[in-house]
């Protein structure tokens, strides 16, 4: 077995967003809001092992925040071992199912709603695990978002997998049945933003053609705000050459810019598996309730608010298997 082991893995997505309605606005959570060209993902990690478990990893990627820009997603140093590890470093708080995969793993351009927009990208902190290999962990740890962060984040995850750890992506073939049940939980205790606390419980299960993930997330604060998904997938052919696939998912939330809100994503895709080649299109949907406001004068039949805030796309995803030395 050698002293050193060096890891290398990448993915490269483009996407042609040809229709966005007028009233997208990215103020009040929408994904997107202007039609054109973006890049999502892009990304190139790299993982060094050595002797006695120490693990190095970085990670760099198009930024999803700052898009146009390289961010340095992850940069990880310490000790992993199959029961027990730790590290220092960045990276995302892994709170969530969806927060658990790298953006080039998951099924739909974007996260579940809460997730995206209520716990930091890429923060700096600390983290550790404790595990029963293939059944059992725990994760905890402690996260600035920022340099300026005037109190730091806390989090936890308990994930019980008995049958073992499902796959690194969403739309992964997997020949024996596996599952997970999960929660987790992060807040922080602001003097300047307050008190915020994040808490999630979902579920997960891959069989062969069949995904199915359940969740429910309830953030608390200034206000509160509920979310609740379920999203399933479907491969439809699986041969050696081609794989097409389905994914339907829908949310509902309650208390964020919109009063109340489902949101409908789909996709469907097609993979050349010989090439690592993934061509999808892309549909988001969103439904609010809300309050006109009234006006003098004016006699309102209909109270109901709606924003034009759908959009649609087309795209590409290469990504290639990890490399190995």
């Amino acid at each position: 077995m050698p002293l050193f082991s060096l890891d290398l893995e990448g993915a490269i997505g483009v996407q042609a967003v040809p229709y966005v309605e007028k009233d997208a606005d990215l103020l009040a959570l929408d994904p997107v809001n202007n039609e054109g060209i973006r890049v999502l993902p892009a990304a190139l990690s790299a993982t060094f092992g050595a002797p006695y478990g120490v693990e190095a990893r970085l990670r760099v990627e198009e930024g999803q925040v700052h898009a146009g820009g390289l961010e340095l997603a992850e940069a990880k140093l310490g000790i992993q071992h199959p029961i027990a590890g730790f590290w220092l470093g960045r990276g995302d708080l892994p709170v969530s199912r969806d927060r658990e995969i790298e953006s080039e793993g998951l099924l739909y351009s974007t996260r579940p709603l809460l997730s995206r927009a209520l716990l930091p990208l890429h923060a700096n902190g600390f983290g550790g695990h404790l595990s029963w290999p293939e059944r059992l962990t725990v994760e905890a740890g402690g996260a600035w978002p920022a340099l300026s962060s005037d109190a730091p984040w806390w989090w936890g995850r308990l994930r019980l997998h008995p049958l073992g750890e499902l796959p690194e992506r969403e739309d992964a073939w997997v020949e024996k049945p596996v599952f997970q049940v999960a929660g987790g939980a992060a807040g922080m205790d602001s003097p300047s933003l307050g008190r915020s606390l994040l808490l999630d419980v979902d579920g997960s299960l891959r069989y062969r053609w069949i995904g199915l993930d359940l969740g429910w997330l309830r953030q608390s604060g200034a206000k509160t705000v509920h979310e609740i998904f379920v999203s399933t997938s479907a491969i439809c052919i699986n041969t050696d050459l081609l794989a097409l696939g389905l994914g339907l998912r829908g949310e509902r939330s309650w208390g964020s810019e919109a009063e109340q809100r489902w949101i409908g994503s789909s996709r469907l895709y097609g993979t050349l598996k010989p090439a690592f080649l993934t061509l999808y299109l892309e549909a988001y949907l969103p439904i609010e309730d809300g309050e006109a406001p009234p006006q003098p004068g004016v006699v309102l039949l209909d109270r109901s608010l709606e924003r034009a805030n759908n959009w649609g796309t087309v795209g590409l995803l290469f990504r290639p298997p990890s490399f190995s030395f």
